[in-house]
């Protein structure tokens, strides 16, 4: 009995010290580690990983692209118990470089120990630029090239995974927009068409280059031009509103910018598929004397009765000519409009495109090529137009018309230096008015003069006599039929913008 007794205390103390020596081994037990595996995933890719873990485990990635994500929050480790286990990986661009393989290793650890038992590599990347309109609407690509606007308004936004430089070409300019930019930055590009008559008029087609530092091709993005808009024209005058023109009297000569130059005047002409018109309008700015205010008054003139006129090649280049001037000083527009537009208004051409105020209409300035004008003939821009009270003529007693004579051709006793040095001018006319007949209401007004007023006033003037000073002439009063004096009597004309004299009236009695 006493034997039974002792193997029944010693049994229960072997199962005893064997199951503590079991929990012992459970503890310290080395970890059982899965096996590698290999995983390939894109840029934005989630993925699922699962393996068996032996032990309670943490587990950890090598790379900053490479995160687990837990219940919405990405970390770059994560726990949990032994067992089956799955975690989520979610792969990103940071850290990216340009053609390099990209390699994060996921390190379980168990037990004390660690082992790697993932490796998650992400693609090789290459080269990747992006471009799109200001709103990201359109995406340009090889498919769907960029347009290049004609006013200069179109946008691209450009973003890369490396530096780039975009490469110079004939057709654009980038002179006023980026043109680089650092690897991750997003810029806007807007080109302007180069100037040149062959990159604006016609559709061209063209590919714009980026390049990275080292000076290799990024990307080439198709770029494409439609030619120039059919509402749209240019001149190689550029200045055509402020500037104007001056033809000498005989057509020989024309003044732009205070250089003068031979004729005819060159004018070169853009306009899409070189369709175009050309219009000649005269026109005579002068004062309204119900209003004070100046008006324009216009003559559309026809090419074959026109002074001022083009030899056209039809493509565009021009010679402007203008004939003989046989009178007064004279202005015109030359106006070019694109036959598209020319056909919506040469119904009602001067109530459409011109006015009495402005000239021209504002909508329709752009179409203007230049503002020209011609010098008088000499024969008219000196002397004097002498009249009666009614603009009539000045008689004598035979009936025959009294006219102002130069004093050069009626006298010649002084030189051209001589006139100017005595009267500030060699401008200088000669009126002769006989004896025994009243002229009691002279009007006088100078030839050639283009101001809006001048200033007048008499000297040595004969008794009984008075000189009234108008806008633009002069009137003289009170020469009876025997008003005389003992010299001639003289009306001065001073052009108070230049501020010199622009000519001088002498009277005399025979």
């Amino acid at each position: 009995m006493k034997n039974i007794k002792f193997y029944l205390w010693f049994l229960i103390a072997s199962v005893a010290l064997i199951t503590w020596a079991c929990d012992d081994d459970s503890d310290e037990s080395t970890p059982i580690f899965p096996t590698l595996q290999q995983v390939a995933g894109d840029v934005g890719e989630t993925k699922a990983l699962s393996f068996e873990a032996s032990n309670d485990w943490t587990l950890t990635s090598s790379a900053l692209w490479c995160r687990f994500e837990e219940e919405g929050q990405a970390r770059y480790s994560c726990s949990g118990k032994a067992g089956s286990a799955s975690v989520n990986i979610y792969i990103t661009n940071e850290a990216s470089a340009v053609h390099k393989d990209y390699k994060a290793e996921l390190t379980l650890i168990m037990g004390g120990e660690d082992a790697v038992i993932f490796e998650v590599t992400r693609p090789q990347t290459g080269y990747e630029l992006y471009a799109y309109n200001a709103d990201k609407t359109v995406k340009y690509s090889a498919e769907h090239p960029f347009v290049q606007d004609y006013s200069g308004d179109s946008v691209l936004l450009i973003s890369a995974n490396a530096d780039w430089v975009l490469e110079a070409m004939p057709a654009l300019d980038f002179s006023m927009t980026n043109s680089y930019a650092e690897a991750g930055q997003e810029v806007e590009i807007k080109p302007d068409l180069a100037t040149g008559i062959e990159y604006r008029k016609s559709a061209w087609e063209d590919v714009l280059t980026f390049r990275n530092k080292e000076g290799e091709v990024m990307a080439e993005l198709p770029v494409r031009y439609d030619g120039m808009p059919a509402d749209k024209i240019e001149f190689s005058n550029e200045n055509a509103i402020g500037h104007a023109i001056t033809f000498s009297h005989d057509g020989g000569s024309y003044n732009l910018l205070g250089q003068d130059a031979p004729a005819p005047m060159p004018l070169s002409v853009i306009a899409r598929n070189d369709q175009y018109t050309a219009v000649y309008v005269d026109y005579i700015e002068g004062m309204n004397e119900m209003t004070w205010e100046y008006e324009y008054t216009f003559t559309i003139m026809d090419e074959a009765d026109s002074w001022i006129f083009v030899d056209d090649d039809s493509k565009g280049n021009m010679d402007v000519y203008v004939s003989p001037n046989p009178a007064d000083i004279r202005n015109a527009f030359l106006m070019i409009f694109p036959n598209a537009v020319y056909e919506t208004v040469k119904a009602d051409f001067a109530n459409q495109v011109l006015s009495t105020s402005e000239g021209i209409v504002y909508e329709y300035v752009q179409y203007l090529a230049g503002r020209f004008s011609q010098s008088a003939n000499p024969s008219l821009t000196n002397g004097f137009d002498v009249t009666d009270g009614n603009f009539e003529p000045l008689y004598d007693a035979g009936g025959a018309v009294i006219e102002t004579i130069s004093y050069m051709d009626a006298i010649g006793d002084m030189s051209e230096a001589e006139l100017i040095q005595k009267y500030g001018t060699s401008n200088v006319s000669i009126l002769s008015l006989p004896l025994g007949i009243s002229y009691d209401y002279i009007i006088a007004k100078p030839r050639g003069f283009t101001g809006y007023y001048i200033m007048s006033s008499g000297f040595d003037v004969w008794q009984n006599v008075e000189v009234y000073g108008a806008m633009l002439d002069a009137e003289i009063m009170g020469i009876g039929p025997d008003v005389t004096g003992p010299t001639m009597m003289g009306v001065q004309f001073i052009d108070p913008e230049q501020g010199s004299v622009y000519g001088v009236l002498l009277i005399t009695r025979y």
